[in-house]
């Protein structure tokens, strides 16, 4: 079970893959460039996001491994209350990887798509 503000949630449940060949995208992304931390095991690492959206992300690093199925990403603002999203990885190359927002109620995503608005007037690529 991952605890999350949004609720409790099964692993099994969160990790669950989509049928093969079915589009992984529920939403378009926008391009963007927004650093971001990534928190897992008690560490932190600092990636950028290359597109959002409220369901999921494309993410660069400097370094080759990728972090674990799940993890959180917090996006930061100016004078604001940085936004946490629980992230699985869904695809992974050597500096890329991508990952789709779980454990997300209606709140979370309305949160999540008012600060990608706000963001974009400061990072749109």
């Amino acid at each position: 079970m991952v605890r999350h503000r949004s609720g409790v949630f099964p692993v099994a449940e969160l990790l669950a893959e989509p049928s093969p060949g079915a589009e992984r995208r529920e939403e378009p992304r926008l391009a963007v460039k927004i650093p971001v931390t990534a928190e897992f095991h008690g560490s932190r690492r600092h990636y950028r996001v290359l597109d959002i959206s409220r369901s999921g992300a494309l993410v660069e690093r400097d370094e080759d491994a990728p972090p674990p199925s799940l993890h959180t990403i917090v996006i930061g603002a100016v004078g604001r209350q940085p936004v946490r999203v629980l992230a699985r990885v869904v695809w992974a190359s050597p500096r890329h990887h991508a990952v789709r927002f779980v454990a997300q109620d209606d709140l979370d995503r309305i949160e999540l798509a008012e600060r990608i608005d706000k963001l974009l007037g400061c990072y749109a690529a």
